[in-house]
């Protein structure tokens, strides 16, 4: 998202998926870039795959798997 804060200045916001280690290099990539003031990394850690599957024993037979996210 990008904002415009007034004539000279503004306010980029990111918002990334992928392995920690990329998304802190590209963070610094980009907060070492001419004209960059400030740079912020915000991370939300998730845990395990989104697309893994599950039974939800409680709800469903043992051979209903499917797929689905987590968010």
């Amino acid at each position: 998202m990008h904002a415009h804060l007034d004539h000279e200045h503004c306010i980029e916001t990111v918002i990334l998926k992928g392995p920690a280690s990329a998304v802190r290099k590209l963070a610094d990539a980009i907060s070492s870039e001419r004209g960059v003031r400030q740079g912020q990394l915000n991370m939300v850690m998730t845990a395990g795959d989104p697309t893994r599957f599950e039974s939800h024993a409680a709800s469903h037979p043992r051979e209903h798997l499917h797929p689905h996210p987590h968010f």
